[in-house]
C-alpha cells in the first residue's frame, strides 16, 4: 500500500522528491468492500464531478489537492478559510513550565474572521456540498452552544444558503451564549428549533425535516459537528498541511498533537490524514522511515460519543471515501494503523460535557498570560489543560497544541456581521471560490428581515423576533454578566 519514493509518479508538487498518489491503479477487493455509508440526516456525497460549483484555480490552496490532485473536482470544495493556518512557538509558556521539549501551536483560531476556529474546514467541504445537492437551507445540529451551529449561520450565507439549527441545552458559559446569539441571530425565521434533551436529536432532525419540506424548504441536514466521512476531509487535508508544513521546515515534527475531541470530526481527519502524510514521505519521517505524530484526543464529551472505536471507524471510512473519489486503493489507511497513532485522553472531562473543570480554568489562565490568546472552557480548555500535563511531566517533544477555536466572539455575538448578512449574498463573497449553482435562486434566500435574532438582537428591518423559551430563558442568565 506504501508507494516507494522515487518511483515514476514520485513529486508532490514540483521538485519536493515525495511520492503523490493519484494514479491509475483501481480499487479493488478491500477497497471495495469498505464503501463509506451516510449517516443520519446528511445525504452522501456521491462522488460525481462538482466542477459545477468548484473553482479549479482555487484548489491549490488546500494541501489535500496538493498531494492529491485527482481529487480536484471530486471533492465538494469552498474556499471559506484563510490557509493554511501558521504554527507558532509557546515559548513563553514552555518558559514558565520550564519544558525544553518545543511547545507549538497550530493557529486554527484564525481560520476566519468572520467566525473562524476548526468548524470552518469541515464546512469548506459540507456546504459545498450542499449548493451542490441543490439545497436552499441548511441545518445544523447540536448543543445550545455549538461552535459548528454558529460557524454554519455566518458561514452559510456567504453561498447564498439560509441557515437553520435543531438544538438541545447543555450546562450554561457565556461562549456558549454568545454562539446560541449568533445561531438566533443568523437563521432564517422559524427555521430553529430546541429539544428537551439529547436524546431527543434522531427524532428532532427526521420530525423538522418534515417541517422545512413542507414549508418548500430544500433542506440539507448535518449531524452533530458534520461528523461523517465527507465532513472529515477538511481535517484529513489539515493533517497533511501540517505535514507540508513541517518539510518546510515551518516547525520540527511533533511527537503528539492535541486536540480537543467531541464529535470526533477533527480528530478522525487529523488521525487520517498524519498517517498518509508519513507513508507519502511527507515531514513525518525519522531516519528514513515513516513516523507519524500521535494524535491525542482529549475528551470532552462522554462515552460512547467519543471513544476509540467511534474515532477509528469514522477515520476508516474516510480513508475509504477518500480511495474511492480518488479511484486509488493506495490511500487506504487500516483500522490497525489508525488505532496505532490514537490515544484517547480521558482526563479532563470532569462532570461532563461543558462542565467546568478547575485544571480547564486554569489552563485559559495560563494560555492568557503565557501564550496571549483567549480559550473556553468547555473545548479549548481541557485540551489545553491536557497539553500543560503533558508538559509538567516532560513528556518526549515537540508538542503541537491544536487551537481549534475561534477568536473572541464578542463583537460577533452583539451584531450580525453584514459581510455576511443574506441580504448582501446576491452574490458570491470575492474570497470565496464556490460558484452558486443556477437552480439555487437568490431570490429564495430569506433576507434579514425574515431571521430569528433572539432576546436583545434585531435583524436588518429593527424587529426583534420571539426565541424558542427554552432558549430564552437559558440566554437570561447571561444578563448582568
Amino acid at each position: 500500500m506504501r508507494e516507494p519514493n522515487g518511483s515514476k509518479d514520485s513529486g508532490v508538487g514540483e521538485g519536493m522528491g515525495q511520492c503523490q498518489l493519484g494514479g491509475d491503479k483501481r480499487i479493488t477487493g478491500a477497497a471495495m468492500r469498505c464503501r463509506p455509508r451516510s449517516a443520519l440526516g446528511l445525504r452522501a456525497f456521491r462522488g460525481r464531478d462538482t466542477g459545477s460549483v468548484v473553482k479549479r484555480h482555487a484548489t491549490s490552496e488546500r494541501a489535500i489537492f496538493e498531494v492529491v490532485p485527482r481529487l480536484v473536482g471530486r471533492v465538494p470544495f469552498a474556499a471559506l478559510a484563510d490557509l493554511p493556518t501558521p504554527v507558532v512557538a509557546l515559548e513563553g509558556l514552555a518558559r514558565e513550565l520550564g519544558y525544553a521539549g518545543g511547545a507549538y501551536r497550530k493557529c486554527d483560531d484564525l481560520t476566519s474572521c468572520h467566525y473562524g476556529g476548526n468548524k470552518v474546514r469541515t464546512l469548506e467541504v459540507l456546504l459545498a456540498n450542499a449548493v451542490a445537492e441543490g439545497a436552499s437551507h441548511i441545518y445544523a445540529t447540536g448543543a445550545f452552544g455549538s461552535n459548528h451551529a454558529a460557524a454554519v449561520s455566518v458561514h452559510a450565507a456567504r453561498l447564498g444558503l439560509a441557515s437553520g439549527a435543531v438544538l438541545y441545552p447543555q450546562p450554561y458559559s457565556q461562549a456558549a451564549a454568545a454562539n446560541l446569539r449568533i445561531v438566533l441571530a443568523g437563521s432564517a425565521r422559524g427555521c430553529v428549533r430546541e429539544l428537551p434533551h439529547w436524546s431527543a436529536l434522531p427524532w428532532g432532525m427526521w420530525s423538522e425535516e418534515r417541517r422545512a419540506r413542507a414549508r418548500g424548504e430544500r433542506p440539507y441536514f448535518m449531524v452533530p459537528g458534520g461528523a461523517t466521512e465527507l465532513g472529515a476531509m477538511g481535517y484529513v487535508s489539515a493533517g497533511l498541511e501540517l505535514a507540508l508544513q513541517v518539510a518546510r521546515g515551518e516547525l520540527p515534527p511533533p511527537k503528539s498533537i492535541i486536540v480537543a475531541t467531541g464529535s470526533n470530526c477533527t480528530t478522525a481527519g487529523l488521525l487520517v490524514g498524519v498517517v498518509l502524510a508519513a507513508r507519502l514521505g511527507i515531514g513525518f519521517v525519522e531516519a528514513g522511515a515513516p513516523s507519524p505524530p500521535r494524535i491525542v484526543g482529549v475528551r470532552v464529551t462522554p462515552w460512547p460519543v467519543t471513544s476509540v472505536w467511534r474515532i477509528v471507524s469514522l477515520a476508516h471510512r474516510a480513508s475509504c471515501l477518500l480511495a474511492s473519489l480518488a479511484s486509488d486503493a493506495r490511500l487506504l489507511v487500516s483500522r490497525r494503523e489508525l488505532r496505532q497513532c490514537l490515544e484517547l485522553d480521558r482526563s479532563e472531562i470532569g462532570g461532563g460535557y461543558a462542565v467546568e473543570t478547575r485544571t480547564g480554568r486554569a489552563a485559559v489562565k495560563a494560555f492568557r498570560e503565557h501564550a496571549g490568546i483567549e480559550l473556553e472552557t468547555t473545548y479549548s480548555g481541557k485540551s489545553a489543560a491536557a497539553f500543560i500535563a503533558r508538559m509538567r511531566r516532560r513528556d518526549p517533544g515537540p508538542l503541537l497544541y491544536w487551537s481549534t477555536r475561534t477568536a473572541p466572539l464578542a463583537d460577533l455575538a452583539r451584531t450580525p456581521d453584514p459581510a455576511v448578512s443574506a441580504a448582501s449574498v446576491k452574490h458570491v463573497d470575492s474570497a470565496v471560490s464556490v460558484e452558486r449553482v443556477e437552480r439555487v435562486d437568490s431570490a429564495d434566500m430569506p433576507d434579514r428581515s425574515e431571521h430569528d435574532a433572539g432576546p436583545g438582537l434585531m435583524d436588518s428591518a429593527g424587529t426583534t423576533h420571539e426565541t424558542p423559551p427554552r432558549m430564552a430563558r437559558w440566554l437570561d442568565r447571561m444578563v448582568g454578566q
